[in-house]
């Protein structure tokens, strides 16, 4: 017989926000990209991109979800899209945490800074990835109280020479990240802009 889960925690994607008129303003922002669609080709598939990337991250979102087993030998922490990944909390050595600030328009917070879990085993190897984005704000805290495994954050365990094995580039390498993402945003409008707008 299979017991349910201890815990659950579902996402909303309503909750990555830090209140409705917060939601309102992405949603503004959007309306800027349709009326930008009309200009040229290049805003048009930016506007297409955009949209698709909105909808795409929202429907995600709505699916992630968090379960943990009662304390047993088998018992396993659950996490992803329809909580499809997996670990065995005995294999759990412990967690390295990222907090991952919100967003900001002019000062005015946008979204909640959410937390993103490093599963780490007992030899030091990544076992997995979970992200708490869009989950209860006290969903982590729930969770790692339950777990039983040291916690620590992402600085504390670079200092230490303790980061997991296996970290993907963009983790083990912040700075290159943001970078990257600047060179491919110039990149990106510097193509809109040097396609001609439908009046040309």
């Amino acid at each position: 017989m299979t017991m349910p889960p201890m815990l659950v925690a579902e996402a909303d994607p309503a909750r990555r926000f830090v209140s409705g008129f917060s939601r309102g303003l992405s949603w503004f922002g959007m309306l800027i990209f349709v009326a930008l669609a009309f200009v040229g080709p290049g805003w048009t598939a930016l506007a297409i991109a955009t949209f698709a990337m909105t909808i795409l991250g929202e429907r995600r979102i709505r699916r992630m979800r968090w379960e943990l087993d009662a304390p047993s030998p088998e018992g396993r922490f659950r996490f992803g899209r329809d909580a499809s990944r997996s670990v065995r909390v005995a294999d759990l050595g412990g967690v390295v945490v990222m907090l991952h600030a919100g967003a900001q328009s002019r000062g005015i917070p946008i979204t909640r800074p959410h937390e993103h879990w490093w599963l780490v085993g007992h030899d030091g190897a990544l076992l997995g990835d979970a992200s708490s984005q869009g989950l209860d704000p006290m969903a982590p805290e729930r969770f790692g109280a339950a777990l039983g495994v040291p916690f620590v954050t992402f600085a504390e365990a670079r200092r230490a020479g303790a980061l997991p094995h296996g970290l993907p580039w963009y983790a083990l390498r912040p700075g290159l990240a943001v970078v990257v993402a600047i060179v491919v945003s110039i990149a990106v409008m510097a193509v809109v802009l040097l396609l001609p707008t439908y009046w040309a």
